[in-house]
């Protein structure tokens, strides 16, 4: 999630081809005015519907996760302890604004994920 001036962004992150990719996946601009309350409201609900679908995606694939780690917290637990995740990946933060950055990127469309949880 990020805000930004009068409204709110959905981001995901996808890793393909040991590049994170990032996709913006909803926004709602935040209408202040009364007089827009009959025009805000309704995409307010449908935002934060879909993000509360979004969060529960990300839910599950964190439950997923969890018990290959678990077993290798146990496989761990009396010998040499795992590598730290920081000496596995070399994370480059880049920071790309919307304006200057996002042209071109709708012809690549998402990335699926998906084929990339089944393995």
């Amino acid at each position: 999630m990020q805000g930004a001036n009068n409204g709110l962004r959905c981001w995901s992150v996808a890793f393909k081809d040991d590049i994170f990719h990032m996709w913006l996946e909803d926004k709602l601009t935040i209408k202040y005015a009364f007089e827009d309350k009959e025009e805000y409201l309704p995409e307010a609900i449908n935002f934060y519907l879909r993000l509360k679908k979004n969060l529960e995606k990300s839910l599950a694939a964190i439950e997923k996760l969890h018990e290959p780690h678990k077993a290798n917290m146990r496989k761990y637990r009396y010998s040499q302890s795992p590598p730290l995740l920081s000496k596995l990946v070399d994370p480059t933060i880049l920071r790309l604004t919307q304006s200057e950055h996002n042209k071109g990127m709708a012809s690549l469309g998402p990335f699926d994920v998906s084929n990339s949880e089944s393995k």
